[in-house]
């Protein structure tokens, strides 16, 4: 899958050299997704990553009998799917296209034996990892305090 657009727009490939970049793109797929179709559920085996090349994905969490509750949503660029990388290697959201969605599809079980092979490659994933829970986490601190800090 050609992917040469999104290296300078993803927080995923932005930061990689070329040989890394020229893997991640050898073993992407697309996938294309209607309004309503699941990405993932929680507890489902990890085993894909998506870059969100159009459309928007919502992240979404669910309680025993409470409504299932939209946490975030990513569009274009960004990365989808963080669990791949950590074990025990299950989803922890559900994530469900909200519109018509297209996403660059990676075989993490292929990623996680290159890196493996090439701690480099595995450095730099596991920042951008990193960098995007950091970011998520700050929107749902946010999302909590317009939901509790008021008086």
């Amino acid at each position: 899958m050609n992917l040469a657009e999104w290296r300078t727009r993803s927080p995923l490939l932005e930061d990689l050299r070329d040989p890394h970049f020229a893997f991640l793109e050898q073993v992407a797929t697309e996938r294309s997704l209607d309004a309503g179709e699941t990405v993932f559920r929680v507890g489902e085996p990890a085993n894909r990553f998506y870059l969100v090349t159009s459309g928007t994905v919502a992240l979404q969490i669910s309680g025993g009998s409470r409504p299932t509750i939209t946490i975030q949503t990513v569009g274009p660029g960004a990365l989808l799917g963080l669990s791949w990388h950590v074990h025990p290697y299950r989803w922890q959201w559900n994530a469900v296209a909200v519109e018509p969605t297209t996403l660059a599809e990676f075989d993490a079980n292929a990623v996680l034996s290159a890196c493996e092979q090439d701690r480099e490659l595995d450095n730099a994933l596991l920042r951008v990892i990193a960098r995007e829970s950091g970011r998520r986490l700050q929107n749902v601190r946010m999302q909590l305090l317009d939901l509790y800090g008021r008086d």
